[in-house]
C-alpha cells in the first residue's frame, strides 16, 4: 500500500491527511504538543565533542529550536500521524507491516521522486518526496518499536555523519574544489569502514572467547578492505557497474585512452555475435553483460548517468509507442491489425511530432 494511502488511514472520525498539504488539518492539543515537542529530548544522546565543535561555526546548533527552524513542526506531525497509525487501535495493514514488506514500497516511492523530477513537476515532486519520507519515518518507527533505535538516533547519526565528512566546512581543512572534497568524502569513508571492520572483530572474538575455543576463529571474517566497499549490491546493475568502474578508477585501474574504451565496446559486440551465432546462450549472456559493462565505462569517461539515460530511452519509446496506440484507436484499429511497415512510419510519425 503507498504512502499516500496509508496517510489517509489514520484515524475513523478523525480528519484524513492531506498529503498535498502535507499536514493534518486537526490541531493537536496543548498536552500531546508538549509531549511531542519533547519527545526528541528522550532520545538524545550527547553529541560527539568534533560535533559540538563543529557547529560552533553555525547560528543554530542540530537540535535546537528556533523561528528559523522551518519545518519541525510539520516533522513533527508527520512523526505523531506514525505513532497514531502503529498505536493498539491504529491502521490494521501498517501495524502489520515489517522492514521486509517495506522494502518494495521504499524503491517504488524512489523511482516515483526520480520521475517527478524527471517530469519538472514542483506540486508532485514534493507529494513524492513527502512519500518517500514517510517511508524512512515508518522504517525508523518499526525498528524503534523493536528496540533497536528510534527516528531521533537517524537524525542524529547523519549529522554526526555530515559534520565528520566536511572537514573544510565545520573544521580547519582547506580544498581547492569539489574534486578534492570528494577525493576527502572517499578517504574519510574508507577509513571509517575499516575502523567498523575492526571492530566487528573484536566484537567477535570476546563473544568467541566467552562462548568457548573454536567460536570466532574465523580470521579473514569480513574479508579484506576493497576500494569497492560501500557500492550497495540491490543498486539497479547499470548504476551498480557506474559506481564500481569510478571507485576502480580512483585508484588508477582505468583506461589510458577514450578510445581504448570505445574499441572495447566493439570487440565485445563481436564476441557476443560469435557466441549467437554458435546458440550458446550462458556464453551469449556473459558477452551481453560484458558489453554493457563496456558500455557504461564510456558513459562514464564521458560523464553520462548511463541509468539516467536508459531511463530517458525507455521513456522515449514508450511515449512514442503510446502515440501509435491513440492514433490508430482513433481510426478504430490497432497495431495487430497493421504491417512493421506501417508502424514504423507511424514511429517515424511520432517522432517528426516531437514525441520524447
Amino acid at each position: 500500500m503507498p504512502a499516500r494511502v496509508l496517510l489517509n488511514l489514520a484515524v475513523p472520525a478523525e480528519p484524513a491527511m492531506s498529503l498535498k498539504s502535507a499536514r493534518p488539518r486537526r490541531r493537536l492539543s496543548n498536552d500531546r504538543r508538549a509531549e511531542i515537542e519533547h519527545a526528541p529530548q528522550r532520545h538524545r544522546e550527547p553529541q560527539s565533542a568534533e560535533t559540538q565543535r563543529a557547529w560552533g561555526h553555525t547560528s543554530v546548533a542540530p537540535g535546537a529550536r528556533s523561528n528559523e527552524n522551518v519545518g519541525m513542526k510539520e516533522f513533527d506531525e508527520v512523526l505523531e500521524v506514525m505513532r497514531r497509525l502503529l498505536a493498539p487501535d491504529g491502521c490494521p495493514w501498517d501495524r502489520e507491516q515489517t522492514l521486509t514488506t517495506l522494502r518494495t514500497y521504499v524503491l517504488e516511492e524512489t523511482y516515483e521522486v526520480l520521475e517527478a523530477i524527471d517530469k519538472g513537476d514542483a506540486a508532485h515532486h514534493c507529494e513524492e518526496l513527502g512519500d518517500l519520507l514517510f517511508q524512512v519515518v515508518f522504517q525508523a518507527a518499526l525498528c524503534e518499536r523493536d528496540g533497536a533505535f528510534g527516528m531521533a538516533d537517524v537524525c542524529r547519526a547523519i549529522v554526526e555523519k555530515l559534520v565528520r565528512r566536511h572537514p573544510h566546512v565545520f573544521g580547519d581543512v582547506k580544498v581547492k574544489d569539489a574534486d578534492e572534497a570528494y577525493r576527502n568524502w572517499e578517504k574519510l569513508k574508507a577509513k571509517e569502514r575499516e575502523e567498523k571492520k575492526k571492530a566487528g572483530k573484536k566484537k567477535e572474538a570476546v563473544a568467541g572467547a566467552g562462548a568457548g575455543a573454536g567460536a570466532g576463529a574465523d580470521a579473514g571474517a569480513g574479508g579484506h578492505p576493497s576500494a569497492l566497499d560501500g557500492v550497495p549490491k540491490d543498486l539497479p546493475a547499470l548504476l551498480r557497474a557506474l559506481r564500481v568502474q569510478e571507485k576502480a578508477g580512483r585508484v588508477g585501474f582505468d583506461w589510458n585512452h577514450e578510445d581504448d574504451v570505445i574499441a572495447k565496446v566493439a570487440e565485445e559486440a563481436r564476441e557476443l555475435v560469435v557466441e549467437l551465432a554458435r546458440g550458446n546462450a550462458p556464453r551469449a549472456e556473459e558477452e551481453l553483460g560484458d558489453m554493457l559493462f563496456s558500455i557504461v565505462n564510456v558513459a562514464r569517461r564521458k560523464g553520462l548517468n548511463p541509468e539516467d539515460a536508459l531511463r530517458g530511452a525507455v521513456g522515449r519509446f514508450s511515449t512514442r509507442f503510446r502515440y501509435i496506440e491513440a492514433a490508430l484507436a482513433r481510426r478504430g484499429e490497432r497495431c495487430e491489425d497493421k504491417t512493421l511497415a506501417e508502424l514504423d512510419a507511424m514511429w517515424d510519425e511520432a517522432k517528426r511530432a516531437g514525441k520524447r
